[in-house]
């Protein structure tokens, strides 16, 4: 491949200077936020009703503060990818540490799947660039407590108690995990209908091309149209404002139908298959290089959560997710672009960490 990538040399002096960097924009996002939300309440009511905080100061006129924030994850990831191999023994505690802040500084936005990425990147990082299988009874082990913290937060979410009772936590579990896998599909049974009903036309692509007009705070642009596919079909179908309640999602062949009809389920499935496709040889190729491992398994962890949303909210995730670590590794790397491997790394090639 004559694909040129960052270096796979790194400083882990330079690492710790990125996620100083990131951690101090997270921190800048959160007190900005903070003060927005404590000219009309106070920090302690964000914590104690997180779903009406979620709903009136996040899903509108926030999204600066958000990116912000969202760098605190992207610090987790940095300091773990880059700091397995070496013999940094003493940093796994610093790991430890800074991901429980981490994650105590997200518990008001109750994100579920924030959570399920802030597990299943470094699986998969150390899956390929480490060459560990992931074994079965690693997973019987995990996947009943990222259930039980799914239903966890959808209770704390919906209540604001963090310690729900236990037949609200089972009862909020099952609709929660029955939800999130089962109510974009009946949406998109529900899109169907509506277009072949006339209550909804194609769009054409035009959703995607109000990306180019995201980024224009709407404070300064209040008249700017809904630039998401998802609130548009939820005002549309669903008569609600998800501004105030919750966001009707239609899985990417969903949204493909309602742009370009059949013919986008069949092109536009097409692409996504070639998309990834290239993106793992791209990987495997340079498997040895963190920075890229790292990019992959971001890429990989929203492609997953986006087949339950939409294209659109992939496009956004990835470009503020994974373009800020991307930067970062090819500044981690000294700032320089080689050209990449010419074969694939096989797994026998890798060593463990240290």
């Amino acid at each position: 491949s004559h694909i040129p990538t960052p270096s796979e040399a790194y400083s882990i002096r330079r690492v710790f200077i990125v996620v100083l960097l990131f951690t101090c924009i997270g921190l800048g996002g959160m007190l900005g936020l903070g003060y927005k939300v404590s000219r009309e309440a106070s920090i302690l009511w964000a914590f104690a009703n997180p779903l009406e905080f979620n709903n009136l100061f996040l899903k509108a006129g926030s999204g600066y503060y958000v990116l912000a924030i969202s760098l605190l994850q992207a610090g987790v990831f940095l300091l773990d990818a880059f700091s397995l191999r070496g013999g940094q023994v003493g940093l796994r505690l610093i790991k430890l540490l800074y991901l429980a802040g981490v994650l105590l500084a997200y518990m008001p936005l109750g994100a579920r799947w924030l959570l399920l990425v802030t597990f299943l990147v470094p699986v998969i990082v150390r899956h390929y660039y480490l060459g560990r299988s992931v074994r079965l009874l690693h997973v019987l082990m995990l996947l009943p407590a990222l259930v039980v913290a799914f239903g966890w937060l959808g209770a704390y979410r919906a209540t604001g108690n963090v310690l729900p009772q236990v037949g609200s936590l089972e009862s909020l579990l099952l609709g929660t995990l029955s939800g999130d896998l089962l109510t974009p599909f009946d949406a998109f049974v529900r899109l169907v209908s509506a277009l072949n009903d006339g209550e909804l036309d194609l769009q054409y692509g035009r959703y995607y091309l109000y990306l180019l007009i995201a980024p224009i705070p709407r404070s300064l642009w209040p008249e700017k149209p809904i630039v998401s596919i998802e609130w548009a079909f939820t005002e549309a179908v669903f008569g609600t404002d998800p501004r105030y309640g919750p966001t009707q999602t239609m899985t990417i062949p969903g949204e493909l139908y309602f742009n370009f009809h059949l013919a986008g389920i069949v092109g536009g499935m097409f692409i996504w298959g070639v998309f990834w496709r290239m993106i793992y040889a791209y990987m495997l190729k340079n498997r040895r290089n963190p920075g890229i491992v790292l990019v992959y398994a971001c890429t990989l962890a929203f492609g997953f959560n986006s087949l339950r949303t939409s294209l659109q909210t992939f496009i956004v995730s990835t470009a503020a997710g994974v373009l800020p670590i991307a930067l970062a590794s090819w500044y981690i790397g000294g700032g320089r672009l080689v050209r990449s491997r010419g074969g694939i790394v096989p797994t026998s090639k890798l060593t463990g960490a240290a």
